[in-house]
């Protein structure tokens, strides 16, 4: 098995955001998640064959959902 960790929105936790300030919200967080998404796996596609689950603990209660949304409406959401 293997586990993917993302801290979410960056700046949260131990993660650093070295980009300039962003308003971050939930709609914000799902395109910026999604973005990581596929260039993670486009860095490592032998992962892309080895199912995918995404969970999430406190406010992931609002992110996990719209981060599944967000991959399931693909490059079509803008």
């Amino acid at each position: 098995a293997n586990m993917l960790y993302l801290e979410s929105p960056p700046g949260v936790g131990f993660s650093l955001d070295t980009n300039p300030p962003i308003m971050w919200d939930d709609n914000n967080t799902a395109h910026f998640n999604y973005a990581f998404l596929k260039g993670w796996f486009a860095k490592f596609p032998q992962f892309r064959q080895n199912d995918f689950f995404i969970a999430g603990e406190s406010y992931g209660g609002h992110y996990v959902p719209q981060l599944a949304n967000r991959i399931l409406e693909g490059d079509d959401a803008g």
